[in-house]
């Protein structure tokens, strides 16, 4: 097989803050008929102590038992059971049922040899009640646990628990086959130490001989929490195989163990272990593809956020806007009661001007008989106070106005920032059409050439002409990036795809990313045989000292009691009294932040 394993497992920023150990463990095994990759995330939970065997444990069990499975398999010409559902489901749950049997076993021997220190009991408060008592042994070991098996005919995948396979065939394309468990969310992961392990335990079988890959990645939990996304994980993942293809695997892990731990200082916090087998040479051939596709991704990622980013400025534009509504409709309030005083004046007045034209006409005796001095006084004092309300009218309009004027002013700001993002997303969305237009040409060009097109001078100016309208278009797309200059917000994409928004008034939008390598320090690499070829690849840190103790050579074949296969099936209080008793089936995994 041209197949190459990797494996690397690295301690995670915020664990090293905390002096916690690395509870992440990655293994890789290969010989002449298949290749192995198996990674543990053990559980940062205080009630799981020592995790960080139970994580390297599942990890060496696994590798035994998967050994003795791909043996058996081609052995007995099981391979085309492996792709008769029932048949599958039946081999599967005797591997795993071994596997987390033999684990099991060993956890408990260890724990009889050693028993909880007064620290690990102290930081056990939620379950130390049932240890005591020798109950839920296996939580104070627990992880996750993702396995791949590879032979020449098939891919097998295996997980328990959180954390993310990745696969890429033949033409590049990218998947998650194993079916993915609800539980699993956030902090909260299923576990090998739950009860319901075994039947809970999901698979995926891909027949290579009809669907070969070029690459499949396993990665711990603290790979996809440093990304903003699934796309811009697909995405690193591209850019590893990118790499990955032009220099030996052990340069290429010596990269990842001085890489991770800057993904997980700026991303995760958490341990971070990735391993798997890529192609190389299949690699190559799709080198184009991958470059475009991460292109795509990353003009995709810079819309959502633009388009997150003028979500969250939406609410506050309709309030300005609202504000500058409420504003103006002060204003025409206080200017219609102004108009009505000024009516109101206007008429008084016209009626005391006529009343005293009226009275100059008069005899003395008339006049005292039509007009008394006091009513003439009560319509000039009317007057007076129409003529105060009208100024304190007229403040108050120019207050208002000023108001609106203020109110306006922010809303025209804040609509210019906000159209400013709408054209920075139009233009990305053309940059991103653009792209496929230019793959597209690219491919038909290609398909010309291939099918032998003459090279004759039509022909040829045909070719060229195409390949100038490729170049023209390429040329337009790469004008979007002007744009940079256009707004007051950045938004940040580093070298290992995590993104930052803030705001800066002098600032641009940065959508380049750094070819510099992400850590330049030399770190050492322990390789490790532990026999019949297993080799481990781990970074030269002593965090734990843990002694291994209580391994057995048994082998046991553990089948769920009848107790744990119809867990699944009960309701009402026995379901919860039994839940409360096994703890919990998903294990809080606390995740350290850098």
């Amino acid at each position: 097989m041209a197949y190459e394993l990797f494996c690397c497992s690295v301690q995670g920023a915020g664990h090293i803050k905390k002096g916690m150990p690395c509870e992440d463990y990655g293994i890789k095994f290969e010989n002449n008929e298949c290749k192995i990759f198996v990674l543990g995330d053990g559980h940062g939970d205080s009630n799981c102590p020592r995790s960080s065997l139970g994580s390297k444990w599942v990890c060496e069990i696994a590798v035994d038992e998967l050994q003795k499975f791909a043996n058996d398999v081609k052995e007995q010409n099981w391979k085309e059971r492996l792709f008769c559902d029932k048949q599958a489901e039946k081999m599967i749950f005797r591997l795993v049922s071994s596997i987390f049997g033999k684990w099991s076993l060993r956890v408990k021997g260890d724990y009889l040899s050693n028993p909880l220190t007064e620290d690990e009991e102290k930081a056990a408060t939620e379950c130390l009640s049932y240890y005591r008592r020798g109950e839920l042994i296996e939580h104070i070991y627990g992880t996750t646990f993702i396995a791949g098996l590879m032979s020449s005919d098939y891919l097998l995948l295996l997980q328990q628990g959180d954390g993310r396979c990745v696969v890429f065939d033949a033409d590049g394309d990218v998947s998650q086959p194993i079916p993915w468990d609800d539980r699993c969310i956030a902090n909260v992961a299923t576990s090998v130490c739950d009860p319901d392990a075994v039947v809970s335990c999901r698979y995926h079988i891909i027949d290579l001989t009809k669907n070969q890959i070029v690459a499949c990645f396993l990665g711990s939990d603290g790979v996809e929490d440093s990304f903003g996304s699934m796309d811009m994980m697909h995405k690193y993942y591209r850019d590893e195989l990118l790499l990955a293809s032009t220099v030996e695997i052990n340069e290429y892990e010596r990269h990842l163990l001085e890489t991770l731990p800057r993904i997980s200082e700026y991303g995760s916090g958490d341990d971070i272990t990735i391993c798997g087998v890529l192609n190389p040479k299949a690699i190559n051939e799709l080198t184009q593809k991958f470059i475009d596709e991460n292109e795509k991704t990353k003009i995709l990622d810079l819309i959502n956020k633009t388009q997150e980013r003028l979500g969250s400025m939406g609410p506050k534009l309709a309030f300005l806007q609202k504000k500058c509504v409420d504003a103006e409709a002060v204003c025409n309030q206080f200017k219609r009661k102004w108009q009505e005083l000024e009516d109101e004046f206007q008429n008084i007045k016209t009626d005391l001007d006529t009343h005293l034209q009226s009275k100059s006409r008069m005899s003395p005796t008339m006049r005292a008989i039509a007009f008394s001095s006091s009513s003439i006084k009560c319509l000039q004092r009317r007057l007076e106070k129409i003529k105060e309300e009208k100024d304190v009218l007229s403040r108050e309009i120019q207050n208002a106005l000023n108001e609106k004027n203020l109110c306006d002013d922010e809303y025209t700001a804040y609509k210019q920032k906000y159209d400013g993002f709408v054209r920075i997303k139009e233009e990305h969305e053309a940059k991103y059409k653009a792209i496929g237009t230019i793959n597209t040409a690219t491919a038909e060009i290609t398909s010309k050439l291939s099918a032998g097109c003459e090279s004759s001078g039509d022909s040829k100016d045909a070719l060229e002409n195409d390949t100038i309208t490729v170049v023209a278009n390429n040329e337009n797309a790469t004008d979007s990036d002007d744009v940079a200059t256009k707004t007051e917000e950045l938004i940040a994409i580093d070298s290992v795809g995590l993104a930052s928004v803030k705001e800066d008034n002098q600032s641009e939008l940065i959508t380049e990313e750094t070819t510099e390598p992400l850590v330049k320090s030399d770190v050492p690499i322990i390789r490790e045989s532990i026999g019949d070829g297993v080799e481990v690849v781990t970074v030269d840190e002593s965090n734990n000292t843990n002694d291994e103790i209580g391994a057995t050579n048994e082998i046991v074949v553990h089948a769920p009691t009848s107790d744990e296969t119809s867990a699944s099936n009960e309701t009402g209080p026995e379901k919860q009294e039994k839940e409360t008793k096994a703890g919990f089936l998903g294990f809080i995994k606390n995740k350290p932040q850098s």
